[in-house]
C-alpha cells in the first residue's frame, strides 16, 4: 500500500468506518454515552467479529499500521486501541451519525462487543465495560 493513498482501498474505508461506530459514535449518541471520554478496544476482537468487512489477516495487518502511522487509532496496551484525531474527521459524522442512529449495523456492533466484552473505558484504575 506504500505509494498510494490508502484511503483508495475499500477495505481500508471500511475499517475506518467499523472503528468510528466501535469508537466514536458511542461517545457522540445520547442513548450510548457516557462520561468517560475514551473507549479502548481489542484489535483481536474487532477483526474476529467483522472480518468479513476487514480482509485478509494480513490486509487488516496492513491497514493497522497506515491507521497507526496517520493517527487514524492509537495503542494504548498490547492489542487495545483508541481513536486517533484523525478518526474523528476521517467520516462525515453529520452524514453517518443518522445513519448509525437508525441503523441494524450499530446495534449489532454493541452488541457484538458487548458480548466479547471486549469494548472498556479507558480509566486509570479501572477496567468498567464501556457500552
Amino acid at each position: 500500500m506504500e505509494g498510494k493513498n490508502v484511503l483508495e482501498y475499500p477495505k481500508f474505508r471500511a475499517s475506518l468506518v467499523i472503528l468510528w461506530g466501535l469508537l466514536i459514535y458511542p461517545l457522540l449518541d445520547p442513548v450510548m454515552k457516557q462520561s468517560q471520554k475514551r473507549i479502548s478496544i481489542s484489535l483481536d476482537d474487532v477483526y474476529r467479529s467483522f472480518q468479513s468487512h476487514l480482509g485478509t489477516k494480513k490486509r487488516w495487518e496492513e491497514n493497522v499500521y497506515h491507521m497507526r502511522k496517520y493517527d487514524y487509532i492509537r495503542l494504548c496496551g498490547k492489542d487495545r486501541i483508541t481513536a486517533g484525531s484523525r478518526l474523528w474527521t476521517a467520516v462525515d459524522a453529520a452524514k453517518i451519525y443518522p445513519l448509525f442512529r437508525t441503523s441494524v449495523l450499530a446495534r449489532q456492533m454493541s452488541r457484538a462487543i458487548n458480548l466479547s466484552g471486549s469494548t472498556k473505558k479507558v480509566q486509570k484504575s479501572s477496567t468498567n465495560t464501556a457500552l
